[in-house]
């Protein structure tokens, strides 16, 4: 076929009815153009990342109007799309691409709208690191407390992903709006915990 997109098969017979079968016509590969690049999580990925779908001879599928990326590795699940853009002339451009968990062995993996059609394909790996120490986070074993029983919470020094950041020993206090706290406010992180 030397066309792109939506088609009518017609098949005729003398003395039978025609017959008309509706199909698409797509390239049978999947490219990044620009691979992902190691970044920091939460920015945007630069150089920004741009995909294809073309056919054996390197020509664009402009009939795809949008592509999708997923993320492998450090337990992320590929079909879960974290991006999904128009093509503008065949070429898919995810413009603000951030992730946010730090990982040191990621790959994007191109999802279209038809399932393994074509196969996915996966980006060279990349790795995300984290950011600076940005935030506090506060965890407790469960939501709420009982009145002069005491209870624990553990605080984090964090980066703007909520990943924890290795510091040296920082010391936290806690307080409470309007009431008293008694027991051991003020704590030495340990590797940011």
């Amino acid at each position: 076929l030397d066309h792109w997109g939506k088609g009518t098969l017609v098949a005729t017979s003398p003395g039978v009815a025609p017959l008309e079968i509706g199909f698409t016509v797509h390239g049978s590969h999947e490219a990044f153009v620009t691979q992902p690049s190691n970044t920091v999580a939460g920015r945007v990925m630069t150089p920004t990342v741009q995909a294809v779908i073309s056919d054996d001879t390197g020509a664009l599928d402009e009939s795809f109007t949008s592509l999708s990326v997923g993320l492998t590795g450090c337990g992320a699940s590929p079909s879960a799309n974290i991006a999904t853009v128009n093509t503008v002339g065949g070429v898919a451009t995810f413009d603000g691409l951030k992730i946010g968990p730090a990982c040191d062995s990621y790959q994007l993996q191109l999802n279209t709208s038809y399932p393994n059609w074509p196969p996915p394909v996966l980006s060279d790996p990349f790795a995300v690191t984290k950011g600076p120490p940005s935030q506090l986070g506060l965890s407790m074993a469960r939501s709420y407390v009982t009145r002069r029983i005491p209870f624990t919470i553990v605080a984090s020094i964090e980066e703007a992903c909520g990943n924890v950041i290795a510091v040296a020993p920082t010391s936290v206090t806690l307080s409470l709006a309007g009431a008293a706290l008694s027991g051991t406010t003020t704590q030495l992180t340990s590797s940011g915990v």
